[in-house]
């Protein structure tokens, strides 16, 4: 949330497709952006940090609203999650090898 708060880009990358020394996969886990979100101002300037846990959204305790790039008229006063906003790849299905520089230009 702090990257986000401060504008670097973000993205999510799956690895878990990767085999391992056993030569084995892991089981894509979650979109770890699902659990993490914002709550956007009426006027769609500021964004308010979240989290879900005990089945609900939580207001983050440790980070303030903080500005982000004018929202569109549908999401102001809106909670969403981060996955709106944020990509997540998988590196052997989207073949990361080649295209990493594509997701993140």
């Amino acid at each position: 949330m702090k990257s986000i708060e401060r504008g670097n880009r973000v993205l999510g990358v799956h690895i878990n497709s990767i085999k391992g020394r056993d030569q084995l996969t892991k089981p894509l886990g979650p979109n770890p952006f699902d659990n993490l979100g914002a709550e956007i101002s009426q006027d769609g300037m500021k964004a308010t940090p979240t989290e879900w846990r005990d089945e609900k959204w939580i207001y983050y305790t440790d980070l303030d609203p903080f500005t982000v790039s004018q929202q569109p008229v549908a999401n102001r006063g809106r909670h969403l999650p981060l996955s709106h906003w944020l990509s997540v790849y998988d590196w052997v299905a989207d073949n990361g090898y080649k295209t990493f520089s594509n997701w993140i230009s």
